[in-house]
Formats: structure tokens, sequence, C-alpha cells
């Protein structure tokens, strides 16, 4: 009798670990329905601004296009914080600046590959949501809920479609520096921290967390693998800032001005902005917080993280940096978390909140394409696309209408203050200096510093 071939050794273990990773991934059902729901929206987005463009008109930019005019301006050789100020850290229009050379000149498929690209870290963003709440409670049901709830606001889906904005990087970047940090992975951790930070500053929040889930590991090693991390990023994103000379720029404008001239709204006028804004949605935020709440209650060791970045992002919106609705976009992700986790609260029916989601996120795709139905806030839409004026040339200050010309001909501005808003304005009245003012210098900050600040 001949005898078969032999096996190899390890098949048992093989077999073994291809039926774990099939399990593994029949847990994740979840993400391919999240990603599907969040593409149709977002296309129900992009059509509700596409299909209102009219002959010889552009998409309207609304204030996303600061940041596709710095970033093609950049890419022309301008330096950041000097040649234009900038409240908002420099990985923003790093990023920009990219596709502006990739692109050239050719502004509409610069505009549009940036909003496929914020389309994208949105989706993203949601996935990685649920999967945070999968880590939390260990139920794929509260993965989906926790996925979708995103899509329950409609500014999340449609604020995408007007083009490219800083907040859903944040999302994306800040979440998955604490997903990297529970998955023991440090240095991609650090990687993602400081990437959340150089789209904005209160950020900070996701890379301190992450270091407090590893620090809760008791691991000097992988305490310095995050922060070798987060260095060489952070070094990266500084590079150009040194070319440039703009390091004391970039501190006056990022830091000193915020802290001289922020806070520009009253504590209750913050609240009932808020209120205003979330509408409808205020339902998800409300069972958000108290899903995290109780959350921290079952296991405070486990889920403290959640409680820490939602009560940092409450205090942003009430004390330090709220006049706009994607300012809430950051809050409401992390609620998401809140809702999906209670899946894990034996106490807490799930199926109704399954429904009240799945709910809001069809009266979320009603108001995307038809405007102020259900849910949301005003800008749904439209997005009034606009006519541009290609014959004459902007002047100094520039109007609403000036600066869309500028981008979309494109031509470089005739002073760094391009966009000169209420935060700027605010700022030269309190340091005592004036609209020709050299943009980042640093003797008007440093006087009021002195005079204020310092005995």
């Amino acid at each position: 009798m001949v005898p078969g071939p032999t096996l190899p050794p390890r098949r048992n273990e093989i077999q073994k670990s291809l039926k774990q990773s099939k399990d593994r991934l029949g847990r994740r059902w979840w993400i391919p329905v999240v990603s599907l729901v969040g593409a149709l929206l977002h296309a129900a987005s992009v059509w509700s601004v596409v299909a209102r463009i009219g002959p010889n008109q552009q998409p309207a930019l609304l204030d996303s296009i600061i940041y596709e005019y710095l970033g093609w301006y950049l890419s022309k050789g301008a330096r950041l914080y000097v040649d234009i100020w900038e409240v908002k850290p420099p990985l923003v229009y790093e990023l920009t600046g990219v596709i502006a050379v990739m692109t050239g000149d050719r502004m509409i498929l610069y505009h549009w590959l940036l909003v496929a690209l914020t389309i994208s870290a949105a989706i993203l963003a949601a996935v990685v949501v649920g999967e945070l709440t999968l880590a939390i409670t260990n139920e794929p049901m509260g993965a989906l809920v926790a996925g979708l709830v995103p899509f329950t606001y409609p500014l999340f889906p449609w604020r995408t479609a007007v083009g490219f904005k800083p907040k859903y990087f944040v999302i994306l970047f800040g979440l998955l520096a604490i997903y990297a940090a529970l998955r023991n992975r440090p240095a991609v951790s650090g990687l993602f921290g400081a990437a959340s930070m150089g789209f904005w500053q209160l950020a900070i929040v996701f890379p301190v967390v992450a270091m407090g889930l590893l620090v809760q590991r008791r691991s000097i090693q992988r305490l310095r693998w995050f922060v070798a991390g987060f260095g060489l990023l952070t070094v990266v994103m500084l590079i150009p800032v040194v070319l440039w000379g703009a390091l004391s720029e970039m501190l006056v404008e990022t830091v000193l001005t915020p802290l001289i001239a922020g806070n520009g709204l009253p504590l209750a006028d913050r609240i009932e902005l808020a209120t205003d804004i979330f509408r409808l949605p205020s339902v998800i935020v409300l069972i958000g917080l108290i899903g995290i709440a109780l959350l921290v209650l079952d296991d405070p060791s486990a889920h403290w993280w959640v409680a820490v970045v939602a009560g940092w992002l409450v205090v942003q919106i009430l004390l330090i940096d709220f006049d706009t609705a994607p300012d809430l976009l950051p809050l409401f992700a992390i609620c998401a978390i809140g809702v999906g986790g209670v899946s894990r609260i034996e106490r807490v029916n799930i199926p109704p909140i399954v429904a009240l989601v799945c709910s809001l996120v069809v009266l979320s795709g009603i108001t995307i394409l038809f405007g102020r139905l259900a849910a949301g806030y005003s800008w749904l839409p439209p997005a009034v696309p606009v006519t541009v004026d290609l014959t004459t040339t902007p002047t100094v200050p520039y109007s609403n209408a000036e600066l869309r010309t500028l981008f979309w001909r494109p031509v470089p501005p005739e002073t760094c203050r391009t966009f000169f808003g209420g935060l700027q304005s605010r700022y030269l009245t309190k340091v005592g200096a004036h609209y020709g003012t050299d943009c980042g210098a640093w003797s008007p900050a440093w006087d009021w510093i002195k005079t204020h600040w310092l005995p």
C-alpha cells in the first residue's frame, strides 16, 4: 500500500488561523453597511450641489475657499503665515498644497479632488467610530449603530460636498490614534495623534488620551515608540515652516492670536447656537452623552478615555472655539460611540435605539435632497452656485465675490490678510495694530502679553 502524502506539520494551526480570520471578518459585516450608507448619502450631497450649477457658474465653496485657495497659493511659492495669515496648523495647507501641485491651475479638478478626499475621510471616520465601539462592546450591532450615527446629522455628509474641511481629518486621525493605542501600536498612534493636531490645535486631546492608554499598560518602551512616531510627523510638518522662516509667525497666528482674541461668543449664545444647529439630532447627542456616562460607570478603567474626549470637546464648544456648525462635528462623532456603546449595558434596550438611528439616517437623506424638511441645519441645501467675474481685478480688502474671483481665475492676492474675518479683526483691535501690519508680526502680540499677562 502506497502511503499518502505527508501533511504539513502546521496544517491544523493554519486552518485554525484561517477560521479565526474568517470569524473576525464575519463580525465586521457592519463595515460594508456603514460604508454603503455613507457613500449613498455623500453621493446625494454631491448631487444636491452639482444639480444646481448652471452655465458659467461655479460650485459654492463656503469657507472651504480658505483652505483650497491657500493650498493653491502655497503651490505657487507663497509662504504660510508670512505671505498669508492663517490660524490653522500647517498640515491643513500642506495637504491641499500637495493636491494643488498635482493639478496645477485646473481649479475645477483641484476642487473636486479635495471633495473626494474629504468624503473618503468622512466615511473612514465613521468606520473607525464603529471599530472603537466594537472594541468596547464586542457587539457588531453596536458597531453598526455607532457607524451610522454620524450620518443622522445631515451636515456630516452634506458638508463634504461643498469642499475641503479639516474637521473630518481631525476626527479620522484622532480616533485612529486612540484605536492604535488600544491595539498596542504606539508608533502608529503617535503618527496619527500628530496628524490630528496638524489639522486642529484643540485635537491635542487625542494624542493625550492615547498616551494615557499606553501609560495604563505601564510600558516605558511603548511610550518611547509613541513619542518617536509623534515627533517624526511633527518634524515633517514643521520642515516647510522652517524653510519659509515662519516659526515665530506660526506661533503668533496659531497660538497667541486665539488666546488673545478668541472666545468671541458668550456662553449663552454658544448653547443657543449649538441647539439651533443640531435640532432633531440633539436627541442623538443626549443619548450619546448618557451612553458615555453609563460606559464609564460600567467599567471606569476601560472606558475613561471616551469620557475624557467627550468632556474636552464639550469644553471646546462652551468655552474655547465654537462659532460655526462644523465645530460640532468632532463632538457628534464621539457621541456616536456612546450611542453604540449602550448595547454593552444590560439594562438598556438596544432595538429602539437601532430604529431611532435608522429613522434619522433616512430623515438626514431627505433633508440633504430637499432641504429643511426633516432635520438639521439651515445651510442644507442649496449651496448657491456663483457666477465669477473674470474681467475685473479684485481690490483690497476683498469682498466675498472678489474672493471667489481670486480662486477660480486663479490669481494671487495683494495682501497677506486675504480672508479678513472676526478673529483677525478682534486681534488687531486688542493689540492696537492696523490692517497693514505684517502678518505674524511678533511685536504687537508680545507687547500685549507683557501688558496683560506678565507682572
